[in-house]
């Protein structure tokens, strides 16, 4: 029990170093030790702090996709807690009394909030004293449609991810075998084999790369650019060390 706290804080370590400083991670993780707790909540750290303002959420398909962000869903609506630290994230949303179609009248000081509040979205409260105004968080499964992934500010700024989180756990999903031509006829007179090699699939080659692209340009840390970070978190029976 006592090894498997060890790793669980040494997991969140890793995180929360992709986040502030970016980086690019793959950790392993047995079933049941909290991998989709950790990109739930690793997600509304990094907005609610203002260290990113998009993060995408990957799951293994889009139903998987959508429970985690019903789950983040249930934290800003339901957490007395996060209220508390919070309230001017989780007071605009709790004000909607969970009828979401109210978002799009609801004022602050005589300005929209702009909440989105969708199946595969959540756009938080635009609000100037908040660290996390306007950030917004987006699920996708991995093998749907995740390529050029942005969303528009209300201030009218294009936002691309920074911060990818994956909780995956088959990842033959994730790879496509790319098939290479011929490599010719053989010594023999006959045609040879034709070579092929895996790597990852276009689409989450792209928003990877999208991912990576918007943290190194638009956000410096300590003088240096801010690397973007995706942190994968297979599953599987693989024993901790």
């Amino acid at each position: 029990m006592l090894r498997q706290a060890r790793s669980s804080l040494w997991h969140i370590a890793k995180i929360e170093q992709a986040v502030l400083e970016g980086g690019l991670f793959a950790m392993a993780m047995p079933r049941g030790s909290g991998k989709t707790t950790l990109c739930e909540t690793a997600c509304l750290w990094a907005l609610l702090y203002g260290h990113r303002e998009f993060v995408t959420l990957i799951g293994a398909d889009e139903e998987h996709a959508e429970d985690m962000l019903e789950s983040i869903k249930s934290e800003l609506e339901n957490n007395d807690l996060l209220e508390e630290d919070f309230s001017e994230v989780c007071g605009p949303i709790r004000a909607l009394d969970g009828i979401h179609q109210r978002a799009a009248g609801q004022l602050y000081q005589g300005a929209r909030t702009h909440i989105g509040w969708t199946a595969k979205e959540i756009i938080l409260p635009t609000i100037d004293a908040s660290c996390a105004s306007g950030a917004v968080v987006r699920v996708a499964g991995i093998t749907g449609r995740i390529r050029g992934m942005k969303a528009k500010r209300p201030d009218g700024k294009a936002v691309r991810p920074s911060l990818v989180l994956l909780d995956v756990t088959d990842w033959r999903s994730a790879w496509v075998v790319v098939p290479h031509r011929p490599l010719g006829r053989g010594l023999a007179g006959g045609s040879s084999a034709s070579r092929s090699s895996t790597c990852l699939s276009p689409a989450l080659t792209s928003i990877i790369s999208s991912a990576w692209a918007a943290g190194r340009r638009t956000m410096p840390v300590k003088g240096s650019a801010k690397s973007a970070c995706t942190v994968y978190l297979p599953g599987g029976r693989r024993k901790m060390r």
